[in-house]
């Protein structure tokens, strides 16, 4: 009998049969909206010379819409890493800016029960692929949590090697989009 209900809202089953059961605090409802900080640390090391390091952590503002087919669109900011080392491996610089908004979808990447994870991707300084690697989380109906992070090595146009490692942390909350 209550199958001829699951289409209605909750309110409109409680109102017609007194068995159906009420909302749950943790159930969520889809599409839903989290938005909040997504924390890029970042850090350099020369390996050459004095192996000198520098590390730079900055918050960019995020968007994730949980989609009922499991999809997510994500919105938020771009950005693009700077450093600079002397000639003898010691890190004078390093920076994260600010480069443009993002805007896209990825398909399945939530299961609709709290589990969300995606595969995040970093180019290099021509935009190809340098690395790829998993971020997953977590998510309630107030909260979205996920982190991942990757290093490897990188060579400068000047032809010195680099152990670069980023990490992605997103603290986000649902509500209202960006």
């Amino acid at each position: 009998m209550r199958t001829a209900f699951k289409n209605l809202p909750i309110l409109a089953c409680l109102a017609l049969l007194p068995s159906c059961p009420g909302p749950s605090s943790s159930t969520v409802s889809f599409p839903a909206t989290y938005t909040g900080v997504q924390t890029i640390k970042y850090t350099i090391k020369a390996n050459y010379g004095s192996g000198g390091s520098c590390q730079v952590s900055k918050d960019y503002l995020a968007e994730m819409i949980l989609n009922v087919d499991g999809s997510v669109n994500f919105k938020g900011e771009s950005w693009s890493n700077q450093f600079t080392f002397s000639g003898n491996g010691d890190c004078t610089n390093a920076a994260l800016n600010t480069t443009d908004n993002y805007d896209y979808s990825v398909g399945g990447i939530h299961d609709g029960k709290g589990n969300i994870s995606w595969t995040a991707n970093i180019a290099d300084l021509n935009g190809a692929p340098w690395k790829s690697f998993g971020v997953k989380g977590t998510y309630n109906t107030t909260t979205l949590e996920a982190s991942g992070n990757v290093s490897g090595e990188s060579i400068s146009a000047r032809g010195r090697s680099y152990q670069e490692s980023y990490e992605y942390i997103y603290k986000l909350k649902n509500g209202r989009g960006l």
